[in-house]
């Protein structure tokens, strides 16, 4: 059974992985040719208004969260019938949710889009319309969660695989067509962008209908089922308000002080940041099912030495990336974009470094979800992650540096790294001690002897030739510390074992040819 599911997670990663390579190669491509046809103008006016209009992202995240949980805590018994009845309350509040969230983009958010924020008075018409349909986007979004939750809670997550690269080819149309179509660029864009949003949600719907026949829908009320996620919900709205803060609030800060090239500087640079991050998280998107299932059945006896190993991997597989694209981010920014808007380099190696330190101690949600005591966590790591913007508002008033705002949140995710930390020791019987032991201190030997080794040797890239042989030195080296530093001897069984199993997959293959 364990080694069942070890493949599964194997089998759930290497397909999010491809769909992860897939995209990049086409991000690459799409960002490139829809700069230089939109301009940094209006690119950073797309930018403001779908991170406008990102800032209600916190509601979708919190309810696609809970409807995880709520669903691999059904699967776990393989419960379908309280599993249906959940599946009907959350489409209940779902519907109320696509209420608040119409009302307030068409009241708040059109006063705000009009009066507040800096845009050209020529493009504000067509800034409106993006701001539409990434609104309709939004809503659409809402309205499909439960159907993504269930697919992720199953650990069915090789159509994700599928669906995104529908999509991403969709983009590479949407590219296309800005070439050759005429009329307004930005409108045209969002609208494209629109409809590869609605066949891609479509595909979602479509598949679950087929994949899950146990799956049926009604207008069930259930009062108490209601308020339990309420309560659930209710505490982790405060973290996911403070997470897209965080990100596109500080988009909004920007644009009062700089305008909209340094949003199209960070909009490229936070593009960036997501795709590279991807690679942790389609990690831990295989891995928060597993944890929850875990801790439901067998609570505090497994689960943290899955958690301690899923922590170290996730911030493995991102420094492996993170790492190489840090030093030589110069050279491959002007190699890719030619002329990059000002401040893209520095913006997106500030990112990564964020996000490193952010992903070391991401996984521990997945522990806290499992316990539903939410409290404590999100009000104290809510807390300090929500300071982020009105900090940053109140220091670019004084110092007029747009990066100050990346300085504020490198330093406040450090604080939230600790309060993370002290949060899940409260609630559970885990030990933050361990957890230094076991995680932080092989992921500093790995990190501080991959720094060195790497500003040693190789130095930032300067020619094709020197990138590739420099990032392919940089990788080596933390692969290296990673295999003899960084996993304990359990988990190096585990890879030589995955690695034995690719091996004669490939000798199976061969004898057939």
């Amino acid at each position: 059974m364990k080694n069942s599911n070890s493949l599964r997670i194997l089998k759930n990663t290497m397909a999010l992985y491809f769909r992860m390579i897939f995209l990049t190669v086409i991000s690459l491509f799409t960002v490139r040719i829809v700069l230089i046809i939109l301009g940094v103008e209006d690119y950073g006016l797309y930018n403001l208004v779908t991170g406008f209009v990102g800032i209600l992202s916190f509601l979708s995240s919190t309810l696609m969260i809970a409807f995880q949980r709520y669903f691999a805590v059904y699967l776990a018994t393989n419960d379908w019938e309280n599993l249906n009845r959940f599946f009907s309350v959350s489409w209940l509040i779902n519907i109320c949710f696509i209420g608040i969230v119409f009302i307030l983009a068409e009241t708040v958010g059109l006063w705000v889009l009009k009066t507040q924020l800096i845009i050209p008075e020529s493009r504000l018409n067509a800034t409106i319309f993006a701001y539409e349909f990434s609104v309709i986007t939004f809503l659409l979004g809402i309205l499909i969660s439960p159907y993504q939750a269930l697919l992720v809670a199953d650990e069915n997550l090789s159509i994700y695989a599928g669906i995104s690269i529908f999509e991403g080819i969709c983009k590479m149309a949407v590219a296309y067509a800005l070439l050759i179509v005429q009329g307004d660029k930005l409108i045209l864009y969002s609208f494209l962008f629109f409809m590869t949003s609605f066949f891609s949600y479509f595909g979602f719907f479509l598949y679950c209908k087929s994949q899950y026949p146990l799956l049926k829908h009604s207008f069930y009320r259930d009062k108490r089922m209601f308020w339990d996620i309420y309560s659930f919900l209710n505490w982790n709205l405060i973290g996911a308000l403070a997470f897209v803060l965080k990100y596109q609030g500080v988009n909004v800060v920007l644009n009062l002080f700089f305008g909209p090239t340094v949003n199209a500087a960070r909009g490229l640079a936070l593009q960036i940041h997501n795709v590279i991050l991807s690679f942790a998280q389609n990690f831990m998107k295989a891995m928060e099912p597993r944890i929850i299932k875990t801790y439901t059945a067998s609570p505090d006896e497994k689960v943290f030495d899955l958690l301690y190993t899923t922590s170290k991997v996730s911030y493995y597989l991102l420094f492996v990336v993170t790492f190489p694209i840090i030093i030589h981010c110069e050279f491959i920014l002007n190699l890719w974009l030619v002329k990059p808007p000002d401040y893209v380099v520095i913006f997106i190696r500030l990112l990564l470094i964020d996000a490193l330190i952010m992903n070391i101690t991401d996984p521990l949600f997945a522990v806290v979800s499992a316990t539903g005591n939410l409290k404590m966590f999100q009000i104290l790591v809510g807390s300090i992650s929500l300071i982020n913007v009105p900090l940053s508002y109140i220091v670019l008033f004084y110092w007029d540096n747009p990066c100050i705002p990346f300085f504020i949140s490198i330093i406040l995710t450090l604080l939230m790294t600790g309060a993370r930390l002290y949060s899940l020791q409260r609630i559970t019987s885990f030990s933050a001690m361990d957890f230094c032991k076991f995680v932080l201190v092989p992921i500093s030997v790995v990190s501080g002897l991959s720094i060195i080794s790497g500003y040693i040797i190789c130095d930032a890239a300067n020619n094709i030739y020197q990138l590739f042989v420099y990032g392919g030195l940089n990788i080596c080296f933390i692969a290296f510390f990673t295999f003899v530093f960084g996993l304990n001897y359990h988990e190096k069984q585990i890879i030589l074992q995955i690695v034995q199993q690719i091996k004669l997959k490939f000798k199976g293959v061969g004898k057939h040819g």
